[in-house]
């Protein structure tokens, strides 16, 4: 299989949307973000591409106004090609703008050996059944720094800033040191940076990787085109990225807000809306009904009753125990034989499993510190009109016939 790092990160978030783009080979419209973000790249290619020491501060925020109106992105309503807006635009020249004059004060623009701009690679991997699949990408930018260093940057226009962590496992930049491995094998992985850079934070975060890591990285491509491969269908996954995704008018889950309105709809919509107005009915009887039965709950207890009969039903009381363990003492026990890490969290289907590992005189002493404890009461109410006429023995049952012996009123 040929495939890149967009398209496995696609079939993660949702298969729908790789099969979109993968096999039935449909271009993606571009939304304002994923337009805004392209170009930005472009700029940033021009600028390295054209000796950055020599250009200024004027030279590219000027070659940015000057192609600014070539931006565009599909609206997805009337399918028609629209210019971004002014926000994007002063977004932009803000992010340059600040761009350039921290690279500037540092000196980036003349430290810095660029020895691959927009850098294509296609490394080939195989699996356990010697199965080959070609990896493909595009890397923004590889540095030189210094005499042994080298630096793979991944610009980013995303509106959040990652952590430290979300860096260290972005699988993206263990595909992109892959392929420099691949393009330049004299670079060992112990002399290679990986850094992300979020333009609109000024932020660059920069990590190391082991080859382990790039061996891992493959693994976990190879399981998932093992799960691409297996998939009988490519089922929409909705998530926040859907936002984003400008396949919305044909994806089952958007499609209804793009289509024109049919005959049925507009009941149909008037049942959806009535149910959440229910539903916000039912949440609200339903703290009601909770609110009561603490207050019966609280007022049988004070009493020492069992029983409250109203005229249309009546609420009982019971409660029930559970067996549990002595946690000190299983610790106790299990902590020798190095099983307590397993269960630390005190959870049952963990503790049931250390108990079938461990010898049969040590699950008896466990046993032993096994006891019964009350945990929870049951406040049951019961509508009368809800009763089979035999449910209590008597055909003509009547509240008021019970004995005051019975803690009943």
């Amino acid at each position: 299989m040929r495939i890149s790092y967009s398209l496995l990160d696609t079939f993660k978030q949702c298969p729908y949307k790789y099969k979109l783009l993968a096999i039935d080979k449909i271009k993606e419209p571009k939304n304002p973000d994923l337009a805004f973000g392209s170009y930005i790249h472009y700029i940033l290619h021009w600028f390295y591409s054209h000796k950055p020491q020599t250009i200024t501060l004027k030279e590219l925020l000027g070659f940015y106004e000057q192609n600014w109106s070539d931006v565009k992105y599909t609206d997805l309503e009337t399918k028609r090609e629209v210019n971004l807006n002014n926000v994007y635009y002063e977004e932009g020249k803000e992010t340059l703008e600040t761009f350039y004059k921290s690279n500037k004060e540092k000196n980036n623009f003349n430290d810095s050996l660029i020895i691959g701009l927009e850098t294509k690679f296609e490394s080939v991997i195989q699996d356990k059944n010697q199965n080959t699949h070609i990896l493909s990408g595009v890397i923004d930018r590889v540095d030189k720094i210094g005499n042994e260093e080298f630096e793979i940057i991944d610009y980013k226009t995303n509106r959040t800033l990652p952590s430290f962590r979300d860096v260290q496992k972005n699988q993206q930049l263990a595909l992109y040191g892959i392929g420099v491995k691949q393009l330049w094998p004299n670079i060992t992985t112990d002399r290679l940076n990986f850094s992300l850079y979020l333009l609109k934070f000024n932020e660059k975060i920069t990590i190391k990787k082991t080859n382990d890591d790039l061996e891992q990285a493959k693994e976990e491509i190879i399981n998932t085109i093992k799960e691409i491969e297996s998939i009988n269908e490519f089922s929409p996954k909705p998530s926040k990225r859907c936002s984003w995704c400008g396949f919305k008018d044909i994806c089952p889950v958007f499609k209804e807000l793009y289509t024109k309105s049919l005959p049925s709809d507009a009941e149909i919509k008037a049942a959806v809306d009535r149910y959440f107005i229910l539903q916000e009915k039912k949440v609200n009887i339903e703290k009601e009904m909770k609110s009561i039965e603490n207050k019966i709950d609280v007022y049988l207890k004070e009493n020492n009753l069992i029983r409250i009969h109203g005229d249309n039903g009546y609420f009982t009381k019971t409660e029930k125990e559970e067996s549990t363990y002595d946690w000190t003492k299983v610790k106790n026990i299990l902590e020798p034989l190095g099983k307590w890490d397993k269960i630390i969290s005190i959870n049952k289907t963990k503790f049931n499993e250390v108990l079938k590992e461990i010898p049969q005189e040590i699950r008896e002493k466990i046993e032993q510190t096994k006891y019964n404890k009350k945990v929870y009461k049951i406040i049951q109410a019961t509508n009368y009109n809800a009763l089979s006429p035999f449910q209590n023995g008597d055909i003509n049952y009547n509240k008021d016939q019970f004995n005051e012996d019975d803690n009943i009123i």
